[in-house]
């Protein structure tokens, strides 16, 4: 696996009835948004296409293969040869590219039944049959596949390098009238950006997907009640503005029903515009029932787009001896409010006793730094500068020249502190701050 690019997961299960397949899909959607790159035969394999020609294309290119054990899927991979259907087959493969040797590796996960197959036996495998146990077993997983060690901290061992950087984000609509125009409509409000590289969903942090679903969860429910979808389409029927999408390809008869609904939705968006955003003449037009909860969905919509971002720090750690740090702690202060923190892509631990802070003092606990591998964090927050507040605080007039980022010191036992900025780039941004933070040692 190439240094810095998330690791490619393929995910083999047996297609068994809605219980395997919504665990699978959601233990999937879990991996992408902990920074495995994750993918799944519903999500890519669309209507006519070949399910051979997606296992022989993805497995090879795969650095993890999660194999899902079940009583059927174990009795089909110890079938006859030939007669264990495409679960069998892609095992098969996955096994031959394991004695290849090499970085690939196979991990057996027991979903149900009283123990793995048998030529899996001596293998550790992750054991998710008790869901209490879910989100304990999920993070150890995601640690080893991501690279992570539990070995021990080696005391006395060289040196930590450490550098930082800090840019602003410009909101999605920035310089674009275009853009501006389209927001007035669009179902999701558009993610800040800080060059032209990080204006796309790879650059984002896991939040923005999962509040997200959130916003769409309501919007398909809203929709999706008859009452309302009625009164939608008789009003939308007579409206002067229509907005339709094109998409290029083909789309499965889900994704066609997702597109429509969205489409629904940024036409009911655009006509709330042609009055001018009049709560009296929508109930009066939509109904009491549905325009409020319109009103509630458009009140959901501003609440996330009021939490965005518009700085982004980057601070990036390397041992320089070879050898592994059990954790640094980072004495932090973030005088904004913190949209989201990953650590290699992936959410600390402690990411909650940071998230949403305004004035506290906190540790950041970055766990395990293997030697001669760089460790980048990421942390997004909304900063609101002395001269845009009415009344100050002396905290606020502190954090003013670093943009309300604080940092106080890291501690790592046994090694010392070095500053070397070249372990993070230079990106072709829009605009970075050049802050002085104090040195650590």
């Amino acid at each position: 696996m190439p240094e810095g690019k998330p690791p490619k997961a393929f995910i083999s299960y047996k297609w068994e009835g809605p219980e395997t397949s919504e665990w699978v899909e959601k233990f999937a959607r879990d991996l992408r948004r902990n920074g495995v790159d994750a993918f799944l035969d519903v999500w890519e394999v669309e209507f006519g296409g070949s399910f051979i020609k997606y296992t022989t294309r993805n497995i090879p290119d795969a650095d993890v293969f999660f194999f899902v054990m079940t009583p059927n899927s174990i009795r089909a991979v110890e079938a006859e040869e030939g007669e264990g259907g495409a679960v069998a087959f892609e095992v098969e493969i996955a096994t031959v590219r394991k004695i290849e040797g090499g970085t690939f590796r196979f991990i057996p996960i027991l979903l149900r039944g009283e123990k793995p197959a048998s030529f899996l036996r001596s293998y550790r495998y992750a054991d998710f049959r008790d869901p209490a146990r879910y989100e304990g077993i999920f993070k150890d997983l995601v640690r080893s596949v991501t690279g992570e060690s539990r070995r021990p901290l080696l005391l006395g061992a060289g040196t930590l390098e450490y550098a930082y950087r800090l840019y602003e984000m410009w909101p999605a609509e920035r310089g674009n009238p275009f853009r501006t125009l389209a927001a007035q409509f669009e179902t999701f409000v558009g993610f800040p950006f800080y060059s032209h590289e990080s204006d796309h969903p790879s650059s984002w942090p896991p939040r923005v997907e999962e509040d997200r679903d959130q916003l769409r969860e309501r919007i398909f429910a809203f929709l999706g009640d008859a009452a309302n979808s009625a009164r939608v389409a008789k009003l939308l029927a007579g409206s002067k503005t229509r907005i339709s999408s094109k998409t290029t390809g083909t789309q499965t008869a889900e994704e066609e029903r997702i597109s429509k609904i969205y489409q629904t939705y940024m036409n009911l968006r655009a006509f709330t515009v042609e009055l001018g955003r009049d709560a009296p003449r929508l109930r009066k037009a939509l109904g009491g029932k549905a325009s409020k909860e319109f009103l509630e969905l458009e009140k959901a919509r501003a609440a996330l787009g009021s939490k965005m971002p518009n700085r982004f720090f980057k601070l990036a750690l390397r041992q320089s001896q070879g050898l592994e740090l059990k954790d640094v702690a980072i004495d932090i202060q973030i005088i904004g409010t913190v949209y989201d923190v990953t650590v290699n892509n992936v959410r600390p631990i402690d990411r909650d006793s940071i998230e949403g802070m305004t004035i506290q003092r906190t540790m950041l606990h970055t766990g395990p730094l293997p030697g001669n591998t760089t460790t980048l964090i990421r942390i997004w927050y909304h900063f609101v500068p002395v001269s845009a507040r009415w009344d100050p605080k002396p905290i606020h007039v502190k954090a003013d020249p670093t943009q309300g980022m604080l940092l106080y010191g890291m501690a790592a036992e046994g090694i010392a502190a070095t500053y070397s900025p070249n372990l993070i780039p230079v990106e072709d941004v829009y605009n970075e701050y050049k802050i002085e933070l104090p040195a650590f040692s």
